[in-house]
């Protein structure tokens, strides 16, 4: 049996679950068999580690192997460090994805399982420990910044349009396509569209097909005028409100609703987004956030480069002249040759759908194996 991959894949299981810690898998081999499986609990804690442990039953890990997709934890938190668990459980040796790059971790564990004699080693196969990178991309980025890991989706047509010139956009993308969307959402812990957006298309900026994650809705409203039919007002499940100052008939309205909702002021007519990513991490613990349209919202983030990933899936429709494009806010750039650029690109088809995704920076925050 593949063991890295069992691991793995109780990791894939957590995600969109733990935040603000990252999505771990772990088990426990003994005579060539799982005997304990253990992913990260809902809400960060406990950690894999110790549940793949207790799984097992603490007496029968005795002379074991631990596979983990991440290097276990050496340091007081919450809990005590899963390091502790693991000399008492007699693990024999630990089979590591990934380093943590939490500098409180940082070079620890190896010392600290040598003292007890267990052997660690960093020895999953390239193609799984590249996927774990990317799971816990956003994690990586928050413990080393502080600030959240931001990505941009959008749909749009041959020609680049993201709905018609009345607004129409459903469906461009396929159903495959929105399926996956719905997927997205499930890994994020906050989904951000714009005002306009929210008014032409009613959204409900839910994780369809997951009923046990609810995502925290952002909606970005430099004049928020909604009523009670707009889903995000009057739905259930956590939303704030992006807003100026004042905004007086607003405040009550969202009270009325139970929403939230944070001032923000505005410069020459735009908000400024990596001060409200800023306050989504500290305030609303959010370490993800996915941003979807319209084009006055992507614009601004682009502008801004407050952004980390892009999401862009292509449908192959034509509509001919006129509509809405994804970055209709953004200034074109003067050259080709200062164009923003996407880096590590890989391309999925969904359908007859294809989605590019990439990175805005090429030196990302990626944990290196």
């Amino acid at each position: 049996m593949n063991f890295c991959k069992a691991a793995m894949e109780l990791a894939f299981q957590a995600k969109g679950y733990t935040s603000p810690n990252p999505a771990v898998g772990a088990v426990v081999v003994k005579n060539s068999r799982i005997i304990g499986r253990g992913s990260t609990s809902p809400g960060g804690r406990p950690h894999a580690e110790y549940n793949a442990i207790i799984n097992a039953g603490i007496s029968l890990c005795r002379g074991a192997l631990l596979y983990v997709t991440l290097e276990p934890c050496s340091h007081f938190g919450k809990t005590p460090p899963c390091t502790d668990i693991i000399k008492t459980a007699g693990i024999k040796k630990v089979i590591i994805a990934g380093k943590d790059p939490n500098p409180l971790a940082a070079a620890q564990t190896g010392r600290i399982l040598k003292q007890a004699g267990i052997t660690a080693e960093f020895s999953f196969p390239g193609e799984y420990a590249k996927k774990l990178q990317e799971l816990n991309e956003d994690f990586f980025k928050y413990i080393i910044t502080s600030e959240p890991f931001v990505s941009i989706k959008y749909a749009m047509t041959l020609e680049g349009k993201i709905a018609l010139g009345n607004g129409d956009s459903r469906w461009i993308s396929s159903p495959a396509a929105r399926c996956y969307v719905h997927y997205l959402r499930r890994i994020s812990d906050a989904v951000m569209t714009g005002a306009g957006t929210v008014r032409a298309d009613n959204p409900r900026l839910d994780a369809r097909y997951e009923i046990k994650k609810k995502p925290l809705r952002v909606i970005v409203a430099r004049n928020p005028d909604f009523n009670r039919k707009n889903h995000v007002l009057s739905g259930s499940g956590p939303t704030l409100f992006i807003i100026p100052p004042g905004c007086a008939k607003f405040k009550k309205q969202a009270d009325q609703y139970n929403k939230y909702y944070e001032e923000f002021p505005l410069d020459r007519g735009e908000f400024n987004f990596k001060k409200i990513f800023r306050v989504l991490a500290e305030k609303y613990n959010c370490i993800s956030v996915l941003a979807e349209g319209g084009g006055y919202l992507l614009g601004s983030i682009l502008t801004q480069r407050a952004a980390d990933k892009l999401y862009a899936f292509i449908a192959p429709k034509l509509t001919g002249g006129g509509g809405i494009h994804p970055f209709s806010s953004a200034p074109e750039a003067s050259a080709m040759a200062k164009a923003s650029v996407l880096y590590n690109v890989q391309t999925e088809t969904f359908e007859n759908n294809v989605l590019f995704k990439g990175y805005f920076n090429k030196n990302d925050h990626l944990s290196k194996p």
